[in-house]
């Protein structure tokens, strides 16, 4: 019987440590592998959490991002009208130029200002730079990007009349609009000093967006109505819940710190709610009421998303419109649901008015005209001190421009 040389056998030392390692090595990796049960828990909480987006949603997005992104004006203000109101709107614009606004102004309409109105307000020197134009014919020929046989807002003019013709022109004006920032006023408000200053105030420089609040009221109706017969769930609250916002998610936002406030409201979101909406009146169902949109402020370069959503509020897709009384809280819905930080007033809504009806502590009512009250901090540089002021108060005006548009209509002012 032959011997084994001391080279075979370190040969078959070596071999045999190889396959020893080679087996250890596969039966741990096999091991750290996870189970097909973990991976397919794993998959479906993903597709939980972030529900796929449909080439028509995306298409969709894509076509209200580039409407709403058309802009080749930095800074302008917005009053939309029509022919019953273009005194007040002709008063409100001779008010804003006597306090030394001189800000280009757009005076979108529905195809219901006439032309021989637009021709005699575009002759008035003392107006300034206005322009007048039917935002209604412009949303009546926009189709959706990559199906041209799809209308986004209304299938044909007649039809943009119907649905426009109404507070939901405001949303219009915004998305339409050739301005990046828009101060967008009622035709029917009074200012007692100067309201362009606020595009100065800290809240608007973060967020680009400045809104005013409403009224606690009417706890039961608009926002707060109980549409399912649960008196823990308003519209507002079933609304935010089932809305998608995955197909949003690709347009740029300011993101927001994640709130810390639990979600009292018997309902699951899809998106990260704010501190600001989980600690709302409307939200916590105490008025019906959230936004005076009288006076509105918004940067749509900074907020893509948010009006983005507020575009697809008024589209013929299945996003419907959220409850609320006219255009007033859609801008809060948009920058909510865009999980954007947003700014709203500290101040409470006032009132204006000489009907005063007691029926004592906590029951009296004063009938009259909203009041927005704004302190503003502004520094005199020649005395170097600050001052504050209360910035504006809402209300019906007056027509006063009534004589000024009769008189010397042929001749330039």
């Amino acid at each position: 019987m032959k011997r084994c040389t001391p080279r075979l056998m370190m040969m078959a030392l070596l071999l045999s440590l190889g396959l020893i390692v080679v087996f250890i090595d596969s039966n741990l990796a096999w091991r750290s592998l996870p189970s097909s049960t973990h991976v397919f828990h794993a998959f479906k909480q993903l597709v939980h959490t972030e529900p796929k987006s449909t080439l028509e949603e995306l298409q969709l997005v894509q076509t209200l991002h580039n409407i709403t992104q058309n802009t080749s004006q930095p800074r302008g203000i917005v009053i939309p009208v029509y022919e019953p109101i273009i005194k007040l709107a002709a008063s409100l614009v001779l008010e804003l130029r006597t306090m030394g606004v001189d800000s280009p102004i757009e005076l979108p309409h529905c195809g219901d200002v006439s032309v021989e109105t637009q021709q005699l307000m575009l002759q008035k020197r003392a107006l300034g730079s206005i322009i007048f134009y039917d935002v209604c014919e412009r949303a009546a020929s926009v189709v959706v990007e990559g199906n041209s046989t799809k209308k986004v807002f209304c299938q044909d003019i007649k039809a943009c009349h119907t649905k426009f013709r109404s507070f939901d022109i405001k949303v219009l004006a915004v998305v339409f609009s050739s301005f990046e920032e828009i101060m967008m006023v009622d035709a029917d408000t009074a200012f007692f000093v100067n309201p362009t200053v606020l595009w100065g105030s800290e809240k608007y420089k973060t967020t680009g967006t400045l809104l005013m609040n409403d009224r606690t009221a009417h706890e039961i109706y608009f926002m707060a109505e109980r549409i399912t017969g649960d008196p823990k769930i308003s519209a507002q609250h079933l609304y935010m819940s089932k809305f998608k916002v995955a197909p949003f998610r690709s347009l740029p936002t300011l993101e927001r710190e994640k709130s810390f406030l639990q979600n009292t409201a018997p309902v699951s979101l899809e998106f990260e709610p704010s501190d600001f909406l989980l600690n709302s009146h409307s939200w916590n169902l105490r008025t019906g009421h959230q936004v005076d949109s009288s006076l509105m402020f918004w940067n749509k370069k900074r907020q893509p998303r948010a009006t983005a959503i507020l575009a697809s509020f008024k589209t013929l897709s299945e996003i419907g419109s959220p409850p609320s009384y006219g255009d007033k809280e859609l801008y809060f819905y948009a920058a909510e649901l865009a999980e954007t930080q947003y700014s709203f007033s500290d101040h409470a809504i006032g009132a204006v008015g000489t009907n005063y009806q007691d029926y004592g502590e906590g029951n009296s009512t004063l009938c009259g005209d909203m009041a927005q009250n704004y302190r503003h901090k502004k520094h005199d540089l020649k005395c170097n001190e600050e001052h504050q002021f209360q910035l504006v108060v809402i209300q019906h005006a007056k027509a006063e421009a009534h004589a000024y548009l009769q008189s010397n209509s042929k001749k330039k002012k």
